[in-house]
């Protein structure tokens, strides 16, 4: 039974845990709007330059502050209050919740993102650019596999999994090289560690074992190499956390065991008996190198086909998923509009159809009436008069002007479909679905 649990049962529990870790790390693995990238230029800089330089290399098709909506219009009536609050409130869309950065959302396109790093590389990093995080999951292969594949030798898998953890968190939590590398080359030491557990001299061992001195220092220097690389003190800290999170769980190890055993450890060289072989250590320093060598690869041509992000530190308005319910349903839009959530912050297609029918019904609502709710059923009318030549008498009837129902409903959102420009309806619209919206804080 205990050979059952310690080749079968812990080795899936323990790849359940860490298949968690790896979906708490991802993130965006999409844009954050469909279709579009999100580009945060500081308000000091003119829309005018930002659209001339995007022009400049050939990006044209851009959603921008001049193009703040497609309101509908109606000859019969002046501009009205709900049609400035709603245009006010759109204006929100193109800058994030501190009002320090105007917002452009680009259309996607297939060299979309090497047009944006030529822009990038003039502009340098005032210029915040949403880039798809694709190597934020890629870079996770490596730690992954090694973790399990180690996992999986170790005789003491308790030993080993606590060593490894903080390192599988580390990695969790940065997309950065230093992270991949320590997570990825970490347990190559913690299964030596393991290795050695409880043999005469194991520690004197592992101090004076080249293999994984050379490990420990490529994994300390890749951690201090981010600093003036980088800027990146936090990864150094998180690093740091990880090895001394590793030390006390082999700390409270070695206490807990030589406890048990009321005896200390033998520091002598007799460990060097059950030492892997050359033709071992020369396989695991490979596999190390290979796996340093790849990942550097991956970094240094990150920008061409992966990237991690750009929008970090910026609170900016983002999409939410309302209901579970694909397309522009009738039944979709009734539930949006009927319920009272807080995620509703800025405008979204729901208003845009309550607009849309506001304005239409607008000549035929009496000033001291309200308007028609934009609910199924609603209608609005007028009396209409005709005059009998025969009996001299005038008769009236009430008209029914509009109804709100599906067709009415259909008849607005063609209007989207329809448009050919940039306008905040248009990137609503092809989301697909009915999406709230409201400020998210990038981390």
């Amino acid at each position: 039974m205990k050979k059952v649990f310690c080749y079968c049962i812990l080795p899936i529990l323990y790849i359940c845990f860490i298949s968690l870790l790896i979906i708490f790390r991802i993130q965006f693995v999409a844009s954050t709007w469909e279709g579009y990238r999100i580009l945060a230029v500081p308000v000091s800089v003119s829309e005018k330059k930002v659209l001339n330089e995007l022009e400049s290399q050939g990006i044209t098709d851009v959603i921008s502050f001049s193009s703040v909506s497609m309101c509908p219009k109606n000859e019969l009536t002046p501009v009205t209050s709900f049609e400035m609050t709603y245009r006010e409130a759109v204006k929100k869309y193109f800058f994030d919740e501190t009002q320090q950065n105007n917002l452009f959302y680009l259309k996607e396109s297939g060299n979309l993102g090497s047009k944006l790093n030529q822009i990038t590389k003039k502009t340098g990093s005032t210029w915040h650019v949403e880039r798809i995080s694709f190597f934020a999951v890629l870079i996770l292969i490596f730690p992954f596999g090694f973790t399990v594949v180690f996992f999986i030798l170790s005789k003491r898998k308790l030993l080993y999994l606590l060593l490894q953890l903080p390192f599988l968190v580390f990695c969790c939590g940065s997309a950065e090289f230093a992270a991949a590398l320590c997570a990825s080359i970490f347990p190559i030491v913690a299964y030596s560690i393991q290795y050695y557990w409880q043999r005469p001299g194991w520690v004197n061992f592992l101090i004076s074992d080249l293999v994984t001195v050379v490990l420990i220092l490529m994994m300390l220097s890749s951690l201090i190499l981010t600093v003036p690389f980088t800027r990146n003190f936090r990864i150094i800290l998180l690093g740091l956390s990880a090895f001394f999170a590793a030390a006390c769980a082999l700390s409270f190890f070695f206490i807990h065991d030589r406890n048990k055993k009321q005896t200390g450890f033998i520091l002598i060289n007799s460990a060097q008996t059950v030492s892997f072989t050359l033709k071992s250590k020369l396989q695991l320093t490979a596999l190390a190198v290979l796996t340093t060598g790849v990942l550097v690869l991956s970094f240094v041509a990150k920008e061409r086909f992966f990237s991690s992000g750009g929008l970090t530190g910026l609170s900016l308005p983002v999409p939410h998923e309302y209901y579970k319910t694909t397309g522009f349903s009738y039944t979709a839009y009734e539930n949006l509009v009927t319920s009272e959530t807080q995620l509703r912050a800025l405008p979204d297609l729901a208003d845009f159809v309550t607009l849309n029918w506001k304005t239409d019904v607008l000549p035929y609502v009496s000033l001291n009436e309200k308007f028609p709710p934009a609910y199924a059923g609603s209608e609005v009318s007028m009396p209409v008069y005709e005059y009998d030549e025969d009996s001299g008498r005038v008769s009236t009837e009430r008209k029914i002007m509009y109804t709100f129902d599906e067709s009415y409903f259909a008849s607005v959102l063609s209007k989207i479909a329809s448009s050919s420009e940039p306008s905040v309806e248009k990137m609503l619209f092809e989301q697909k679905h009915f999406v709230t919206v409201a400020y998210k804080q990038f981390r």
